[in-house]
């Protein structure tokens, strides 16, 4: 009876940090897909608009990397909110990094400009990892991702959503 007890206070433990890491997954929030699960082609790019609910007062962008097609990849991506007829970049308030790192360095946000979801090394060859950035005060409901790829052969596979309540 002891060890059932305790297996069940564990999982309440484990679901209860899940749901302040992440309360995208709660009641109220809604998501909508900025980038769906691809490679990246080329050296840059913006993935398509999507638009939101205006007068969004609180986001987060989950980025998952999923693949990466040899180990030199470099890749910053960035979230980008429509403003009038400009693109402007939108600095997040704060952002996590999960999964599979090699070293601290391996990845690292932008902790001046605040803009890069990913900056710099793609995860070191980690097979897999996400990074969640958190948004207050959007500047507009259209946002869209935009990111830089290099390295020997450019080929991240990556996806990005956004939460919003």
């Amino acid at each position: 009876m002891k060890t059932r007890v305790s297996r069940y206070l564990v999982l309440v433990a484990v679901l209860a940090a899940f749901a302040l890491v992440l309360p995208v997954t709660q009641a109220g929030w809604s998501t909508v897909e900025l980038r769906a699960s691809a490679i990246t082609s080329g050296t840059s790019g913006q993935d398509p608009a999507v638009s939101i609910r205006p007068g969004v007062a609180e986001a987060w962008v989950v980025f998952n990397k999923t693949a990466e097609a040899n180990g030199d990849n470099l890749l910053d991506v960035r979230l980008q909110a429509k403003v009038g007829t400009v693109w402007v970049d939108v600095p997040y308030t704060s952002h996590t990094i999960t999964g599979l790192l090699t070293s601290a360095t391996d990845i690292t946000a932008d902790v001046t400009a605040k803009t890069n979801i990913v900056t710099g090394t793609a995860g070191g060859g980690a097979a897999t990892y996400s990074t969640v950035a958190h948004y207050q005060n959007l500047p507009s409901n259209v946002l869209r991702t935009v990111w830089i790829a290099s390295g020997t052969t450019p080929g991240v596979t990556w996806s990005a959503q956004v939460s919003f309540q």
